[in-house]
């Protein structure tokens, strides 16, 4: 099956699939309208896959035998049946850093049985996923996430903890689309607000203290940083906040030990009288 002729398809199974769950149904339209912007920002030849999968990322919620109970597995497993490509079933399968919660559930192994893609295929996913909301409205980044802590704050604490861990990932990922967006001519929608440039000063510190880092991250966590605490926040804040960001993606660092500098947790959580909170550390 060639995914670029069959975004009809794409669209027309995750509609069939998802018809008796009208939000999951909503967020996927809304999902679909999203990639379709940030497939720009990919190759030509991989655009219409985005968008695809955007369509399908949810479906495995929609599968009649649920076989593992973990809807990124669900639906690749679901889709694998139903004959649709590899590497689309494999960006399903870990659409939004699935595999922190793979690991929390004890489904690492099975997760590894699809390959996990990572660039602008799979930052594109992310910020498609992240900024359209439970029941199809657009949302920036720290809208989509204060939304998921909220709608899964029951949960084990295990799950709690593995999307805590994702969230940098999640974070890096959409800035990253958003400054791929910010060097193409006309408006995009973005994922976090449209800073002004950030210091000049704090980004030389970032790439000395980081230097196995694209400049591209490092721009990404400066972006993200901004948008989260605004453009108001000191350069020392600022430059915490976006060091955390790299620290806490950095390749073979075990990110569940890495905790946010104090005083920026709840300024993150709430985006409430964050300069208070930062400068009363």
């Amino acid at each position: 099956m060639s995914v670029g002729a069959d975004l009809a398809a794409a669209r027309g199974t995750a509609g069939f699939l998802l018809r008796g769950d009208r939000r999951r149904w909503l967020h996927s339209q809304s999902a679909a309208m999203a990639a379709s912007e940030a497939a720009i920002t990919v190759a030509e030849g991989d655009r219409e896959l985005v968008i695809a999968t955007a369509w399908l990322h949810d479906v495995g919620y929609a599968h009649p035998r649920p076989p593992t109970g973990f809807h990124p597995l669900d639906g690749a497993f679901l889709l694998t049946g139903d004959g649709w490509p590899r590497r689309l079933v494999a960006l399903v399968a870990h659409h939004s850093e699935a595999r922190f919660a793979a690991e929390a559930r004890g489904l690492s192994g099975e997760l590894r049985a699809f390959e996990r893609e990572v660039g602008p295929v799979a930052d594109a996913l992310v910020y498609a996923d992240m900024t359209a909301g439970p029941g199809g409205e657009r949302m920036l980044m720290t809208e989509r996430l204060d939304d998921i802590r909220r709608r899964h704050a029951q949960a084990s604490p295990a799950l709690r903890a593995a999307r805590r861990a994702r969230e940098p990932f999640l974070v890096l990922a959409a800035a990253r689309v958003d400054l791929r967006l910010l060097r193409l001519p006309g408006r995009h929608r973005l994922a976090f607000p449209k800073p002004s440039a950030g210091s000049a000063d704090v980004h030389a510190r970032l790439v000395a203290a980081h230097p196995g880092r694209s400049v591209l991250d490092v721009r990404a966590a400066v972006h993200a940083a901004l948008g989260i605490l605004g453009t108001a926040t000191r350069a020392p804040d600022l430059q915490r906040y976006a060091h955390w960001l790299l620290d806490a993606t950095a390749p073979r660092v075990p990110t569940s030990t890495l905790r946010q500098p104090r005083g920026l947790a709840t300024a993150v959580a709430t985006r409430s009288a964050e300069v208070v909170a930062l400068r009363a550390d």
